[in-house]
């Protein structure tokens, strides 16, 4: 059985008492930190991250909260952040007062990453319920190894729905990235699965309607296009 340790870091920021639970297979990792002033003279966050960039590995996850509950840190750091045995990021997940919400400059509330860092798994969050992203962002999206889009999927309040232009609530793509399934949802309930034919008219029009807002955004109101003759 492997003995697995645990080290609390405590410090106040702001006049708020932050709390870092950092999980190592050893302690060999605390111990040579001991011996490095580089490392002792470092407090807060700055130490945290003095530990995880020298613990080859050894410290496995780190959890942070604030006055007692399930908080970010104060410079934006992940809640939940798990790394591999090579020391490697793999997942990352934001809290706020206990509920999983995207970050302070938008990153999606729960991160995967593969053994290489590439970003494999992304879901937004909204004060614990799945949810699209400000802009209009698909509230979770799975990528292949090679990074490309394979399947996304449209959440209001934790529930299925189309997004804000109508895009089918659930998509998924060729490893050429081209969408080959599209099923519209409304309130967490299926409306309708789109044939390859229907599939074909929609890209088509959002292909449309992507060339419109090209011309919009530079022209303004001086061009306006009244569709086809």
């Amino acid at each position: 059985m492997t003995l697995q340790i645990q080290v609390e870091i405590t410090y106040a920021q702001n006049q708020r008492a932050h709390k870092v639970v950092l999980m190592a297979k050893c302690l060999d990792v605390f111990v040579g930190a001991a011996k490095d002033p580089d490392i002792t003279c470092k407090q807060g966050e700055a130490l945290v991250a003095a530990l995880l960039k020298n613990s080859n590995g050894n410290i496995f996850r780190a959890e942070r909260c604030k006055d007692g509950k399930c908080n970010d840190g104060p410079n934006g750091e992940p809640a939940i952040q798990i790394f591999n045995d090579s020391g490697t990021l793999i997942e990352a997940t934001r809290y706020k007062d206990n509920k999983l919400n995207d970050g302070p400059n938008g990153e999606p509330a729960s991160q995967q990453f593969s053994d290489g860092g590439t970003l494999i798994e992304a879901t937004r969050w909204k004060d614990g319920k799945c949810n699209d992203g400000p802009s209009g962002e698909p509230a979770s999206r799975q990528f292949s190894a090679s990074g490309t889009l394979v399947e996304a999927t449209r959440w209001k309040d934790g529930k299925l729905n189309d997004g804000p232009n109508g895009e089918p609530a659930s998509q998924q793509f060729s490893d050429g990235g081209t969408l080959i399934v599209a099923t519209h949802y409304k309130n967490g309930k299926p409306i309708k699965a789109l044939t390859a034919a229907e599939i074909k008219t929609y890209l088509a029009a959002q292909e449309y309607a992507g060339k419109i807002r090209a011309i919009q955004s530079s022209f303004g109101g001086q061009i306006r296009p009244i569709g086809p003759s």
